[in-house]
């Protein structure tokens, strides 16, 4: 089975499992955050007492513009989720077996893949800045540090990856 064959395997349990799940309190508190905001300035405010940084809820807040139905929040998670999983597969500096067991395991496919919290796009954002960092003919892009910003507004272990990837970037030739 190709890499495209794997991807498409991920695709499918995601879609299965995220058709089939059902969500949790803290999936719909945070739905409740951005769908009760009248504008930004009042979703920070009512951020006031949660404790996760604000990215996760700005893109709830753009969907809730859309929609009442919490459904629509698992659109973004699942495209995180399938995005993540293309990038980490189709990452040439990993073993093969590595980049299988990271796509199929326990977090990606399911505690970030399907339950909708914060986490997988921080996931994705610190991958795509990751593989931007690794390729050398690009030298020093200016995505990296935007991607980093971005990684460190989705979640507080995201936050710390992102420090050390910009570290990275700061030393790198």
């Amino acid at each position: 089975m190709g890499l495209y064959g794997l991807l498409l395997l991920d695709t499918a349990m995601l879609c299965i499992a995220t058709a089939r799940h059902t969500f949790w309190r803290d999936e719909t508190q945070a739905w409740l955050i951005a769908r009760d905001s009248t504008s930004v300035l009042s979703l920070f405010h009512n951020l006031h007492f949660e404790p996760h940084p604000p990215l996760w809820y700005l893109v709830l807040y753009l969907i809730t513009r859309l929609t009442w139905n919490p459904d629509w929040m698992k659109l973004p998670n699942l495209t995180f989720a399938l995005v993540s999983a293309s990038l980490m597969l189709s990452c040439r500096g990993l073993d093969l077996v590595t980049r299988i067991g990271i796509a199929f395991s326990y977090f990606f496919l399911f505690e970030y893949g399907i339950i909708d919290r914060n986490y997988m796009l921080g996931i994705m954002l610190l991958l795509t800045a990751a593989l931007l960092l690794s390729k050398r003919d690009i030298g020093k892009s200016w995505m990296v540090p935007i991607l980093l910003s971005l990684a460190a507004l989705s979640s507080l272990p995201a936050l710390i990856l992102a420090v050390g990837i910009f570290v990275v970037y700061l030393i790198q030739e």
